[in-house]
């Protein structure tokens, strides 16, 4: 008997089937089971990440339409402008703010170092000074005087100096060189004045003036020049003016006189005065 022949084998399967095959082993539904955890875990990430988006977009266009609405009521003139328009005359506007606010600073914190000085300070001519009746020497001065905010050692170089405290208080020195007084003077307030003839010899600092003291002196000397031109031109342009008023006046006096003249000849002309009905005379005496 002949042998049988061995069967064929099944046809070989494709992907699908065994990818099934797969899937129904233990192996297979241990590793679906972690795949579909890790799948919602993305899932539950990305819908929070965009609803947090969706949430910072309708805040940025919340946060555009509130400064777009203030930019409006503050400059009419941006209405109908684009947001970037809007945003940057805002950050101009943020800027000026800024710049005023440092100004602002600044400002306290002089009225704060002015405050503080006021009990000891005198103020004369947009300067500071402060009197001091201590006997040092000038170095030990002038150090005493950088140390009360930055100031300085000065002399009664200016007439006005040498005037506020005449009678009571003048920066002088004595032969050896000792201070009677201590004339301190701010150097963020230095103005203007008119220098001094006269003072007592000790009583000005030694040593040259410089130049910025002599073109003040200049300038001050043209200033008064042109001041003089000025009201000379204006004093001369008044008499003018006050000698063509004056002449109206007189030419209008005249012309009255003539008209009051022509109107007598004209009422003689018509019978005298001794003529005159009692309506000729009522209407002279109105003319």
């Amino acid at each position: 008997m002949a042998p049988k022949a061995p069967p064929k084998p099944p046809p070989p399967k494709n992907v699908f089937e065994r990818f099934g095959d797969y899937l129904d082993s233990d192996q297979g539904k241990q590793r679906t089971k972690i795949l579909v955890v890790l799948f919602f875990l993305l899932a539950v990430l990305m819908t929070y990440l965009y609803k947090a988006e969706v949430n910072k977009g309708e805040g940025l266009k919340k946060a555009v339409a509130s400064i777009k609405q203030f930019a409006v009521d503050y400059d009419p003139s941006l209405e109908g402008k684009t947001d970037l328009e809007v945003l940057a005359a805002v950050h101009h506007f943020t800027l000026k703010l800024l710049n005023w606010t440092l100004k602002n600073e600044e400002l306290e914190q002089e009225l704060k170092i002015l405050i503080e000085m006021v009990p000891a300070w005198h103020a004369f001519e947009k300067n500071l000074y402060y009197f001091s009746n201590e006997r040092k020497t000038w170095k030990e001065a002038r150090q005493d005087c950088l140390t009360r905010h930055t100031a300085d050692l000065v002399s009664c170089r200016y007439g006005e100096e040498q005037m506020r405290r005449a009678r009571t208080c003048l920066l002088g020195c004595t032969g050896k060189g000792e201070l009677h007084c201590i004339f301190c003077r701010t150097k963020e307030n230095i103005g203007r004045g008119e220098r001094g003839e006269g003072g007592r010899e000790g009583g000005r600092r030694k040593g040259e003036e410089g130049k910025e003291e002599k073109e003040r002196e200049r300038e001050r000397r043209r200033e008064r020049e042109r001041e003089e031109k000025e009201r000379e031109k204006k004093g001369e342009e008044g008499r003018r003016e006050g000698g063509r008023e004056e002449g109206r006046k007189e030419g209008r006096k005249e012309g009255r006189k003539e008209k009051d003249k022509e109107r007598e000849r004209e009422w003689e002309r018509k019978g005298g005065r001794e003529g005159e009905g009692e309506e000729e005379r009522e209407g002279k005496e109105r003319w």
